[in-house]
């Protein structure tokens, strides 16, 4: 991904590969010092990603302050590499507390849950998304 000049940072095609490669690799599963090592591995190359494109667009962009919210901001890997990032580059980093950097899916399932609480219709698996829909939990879909 390094390589690719787009700012993308979609990791379903490393998950896949690990998914594969414990496949072809059961005994890995039943050593715990292995999984680990494949772990922080994985860690690894999803922050080295993720840091790279972040600087390599803000430079681009001629920006000097990075900001970072949501979930994986959790990650302390994360957060001492852009540390670490930023201060080489001479670049400014704010970073959400950990204390709410929640994770997305959590948001939105909370979301769906107050508008079906209020008498909103839940959506259907067929239902194709619309970004005209509104955030407001007083809101039902259109």
């Amino acid at each position: 991904m390094l390589n690719q000049v787009n700012d993308d940072f979609s990791f379903s095609g490393l998950k896949t590969s690990v998914r594969y490669f414990i496949e072809k690799n059961p005994e890995v599963t039943a050593d715990n010092s292995r999984i680990s090592d494949l772990c922080a591995s994985i860690q690894a190359a999803i922050v080295e990603v993720l840091v790279k494109k972040t600087i390599r667009a803000a430079k681009r962009e001629r920006l000097n302050c990075i900001t970072a919210s949501g979930g994986v901001t959790c990650n302390s890997a994360l957060r001492a590499s852009l540390h670490a990032a930023c201060n080489a580059n001479e670049m400014t980093l704010h970073l959400a507390s950990p204390s709410i950097c929640t994770d997305n899916a959590a948001m939105v399932g909370l979301l769906a849950e107050k508008i079906i609480e209020q008498g909103g219709a839940p959506p259907q698996l067929e239902d194709d998304i619309k970004s005209t829909w509104t955030i407001d939990a007083t809101a039902t879909k259109p």
